[in-house]
């Protein structure tokens, strides 16, 4: 019987493993080989990232990502264990409402990436709603600073609604006893969230925070249909740089800097694995 299932598993296993080696593994391979020669065939794999390091777009896409990915990441947790711990009490006293709020939350993630940039530029642009309530005549898509946070909030109200309800799960999954044994004892909202919601969570932080990270990289559709291929300086992300030296043919510098980005994303993987195995 077990070979069986073994036999089974295997057969099952075959299409998504072939899609995984066609589609990621073998173009990731060749991402980081090309990174490491020149046009000639050369190997300059020094010389290469030299040179991409000292480009003030490479430099200003890093540091922009990182930005997003640490206000908007850290935003996004932060704002949906919130309202996912709001909506667990809620759960208890008015079931129904809380109901329709969870559908409600889900309802960004189904919204097309087209109406939300429509919504954001109904909002934003030179002729929009924030201009026609404030009387004021800002361009706030294309006018640094705001270009950035208008990016972060779009990223925030598209994804947020994800979140919530697996920390809700999460939180649900917690036995009713750790909580009337905690307020037995005296323990407040404050000292519950953090002596006994976080601490039971932990893994689904960590789904929550890879997850956010992947959500930064996948707003590139929102990010160009908003500013362009070539939006201002603080809206200039990762996703732009690579973009737009493919178009370019600079396949080198393309190829580097997403060998870059593999790198920082696999260093910060490891370190969260490493944190959620020391806290459990």
């Amino acid at each position: 019987m077990k070979k069986k299932q073994a036999v089974f598993g295997i057969i099952f296993m075959i299409p998504g493993l072939v899609g995984f080696i066609a589609f990621v593994l073998i173009p990731l391979l060749y991402a980081i080989y090309y990174s490491a020669f020149d046009y000639g065939g050369r190997f300059a794999i020094i010389r290469n990232f030299q040179s991409l390091f000292a480009s003030h777009a490479f430099l200003t896409a890093l540091r922009n990502t990182g930005l997003y990915l640490l206000i908007g990441g850290g935003l996004i947790i932060i704002i949906s264990l919130g309202l996912a711990v709001v909506l667990f009490k809620l759960t208890k006293t008015h079931f129904r409402l809380a109901s329709f709020a969870r559908v409600s939350f889900l309802i960004p993630i189904v919204i097309p990436a087209g109406v939300s940039v429509l919504f954001a530029e109904i909002l934003f642009a030179g002729r929009g709603s924030i201009n026609a309530w404030l009387g004021t005549e800002t361009d706030w898509l294309h006018t640094p600073p705001y270009t950035f946070w208008i990016l972060v909030l779009v990223y925030i109200w598209k994804n947020f609604g994800y979140f919530v309800i697996i920390f809700f799960i999460a939180i649900a999954g917690i036995a009713p006893e750790v909580f009337d044994a905690a307020k037995c004892d005296g323990a407040g909202s404050t000292r519950i969230l953090f002596s006994i919601i976080l601490p039971q969570i932990i893994p689904s932080l960590f789904f929550v925070f890879i997850m956010s990270i992947i959500g930064v990289f996948k707003m590139n559709r929102e990010s160009y249909l908003l500013f362009g291929n070539y939006p201002n300086e603080s809206a200039y992300m990762f996703q732009n740089f690579i973009k737009n030296n493919l178009d370019n043919f600079e396949f080198s510098r393309a190829a580097g800097a997403a060998t870059v980005f593999l790198l920082f994303f696999s260093v910060l993987v490891f370190i969260m694995i490493h944190l959620s195995e020391r806290a459990d």
